[in-house]
């Protein structure tokens, strides 16, 4: 028989490694116009992490190298707060 057990607090949700990886970028200490550069081949989720922040940013790539099927493949992006 399961027993059932009352007040255990619900313990909090962990962030992945990608999620505190994206949290931890600089977006409290910029200013409109600074910039940085982020090195990984994808800039997915950053939009969104620095919407939770309040500010708004423009990603650019920054480096390029030839791509797995042809064509360029992005390296590192440039990411500037605009808002």
């Amino acid at each position: 028989m399961i027993s059932i057990e009352k007040n255990v607090p619900l313990p909090p949700r962990r962030k992945s490694a990608r999620q505190a990886m994206l949290d931890a970028l600089p977006w409290n200490r910029m200013e409109i116009g600074d910039s940085f550069v982020y090195e990984g081949r994808s800039s997915g989720g950053m939009k969104k992490a620095a919407r939770r922040a309040g500010i708004e940013i423009e990603i650019r790539a920054d480096r390029m190298q030839p791509g797995q099927f042809g064509g360029m493949a992005a390296t590192s992006f440039r990411i500037w707060r605009v808002k």
